[in-house]
């Protein structure tokens, strides 16, 4: 099963039911919260700690919520295809790309830096913080999440962006490749 070896920072991710829908079994971690089959300790997998809050207090209160290995799997995210994404990166550093095509591929490209950042965040999240692996990838997502943030401005802008997203997208396919042991995704017929 994939439940085990799923990080917990990808667990926490998953969504969950409303609370409020929940039996108490499964609202106290003791049944799947979507199955609701009884959990036994070989079978649970922890989905992190859930902020909800109540009508009758005034703060934040925290659940824990549990599912089935076999429930978390199927709602665990699909890995991420840093091949294609590389390939479809690649596509706005060969070609000077007018200014439709730009601002197309500038939204695939957030897209999919959407998709890897936390997939980076998660391969080095294992790694003790003074690592030089952790750190160095810690510094890219934070480059490319300021390239998300960006917004072009003025002729030809959006042509420059999307250059800049297609760096962030190739820098962050290679950070994860190299974060992730037994990873191979290199396209064929060009260096990884």
């Amino acid at each position: 099963m994939t439940a085990p070896t799923l990080p917990l920072s990808a667990r926490r991710r998953i969504p969950v039911p409303d609370r409020a829908r929940l039996t108490g079994e499964q609202r106290h971690g003791t049944a799947c919260v979507w199955c609701a089959v009884v959990l036994s300790p070989e079978t649970a997998a922890d989905l992190g700690h859930r902020p909800y809050t109540t009508p009758s207090v005034d703060y934040v209160l925290t659940w824990w919520p549990r599912g089935c290995r076999a429930c978390v799997a199927a709602r665990a995210p699909l890995p991420v295809d840093t091949a294609t994404m590389r390939a479809m990166a690649r596509q706005a550093l060969d070609v000077d790309l007018p200014a439709a095509v730009a601002a197309s591929l500038a939204v695939m490209y957030r897209g999919m830096l959407r998709e890897l950042v936390p997939a980076v965040r998660d391969a080095v999240d294992g790694l003790p913080y003074e690592h030089a692996d952790r750190r160095a990838a810690e510094a890219d997502v934070h480059r490319a999440l300021g390239d998300l943030d960006h917004r072009p401005r003025g002729p030809g802008a959006e042509a420059a962006h999307a250059l800049r997203l297609a760096h962030a997208l190739l820098v962050l396919t290679d950070r994860l490749d190299q974060s992730t042991p037994g990873r191979t995704s290199a396209v064929p017929g060009t260096p990884t």
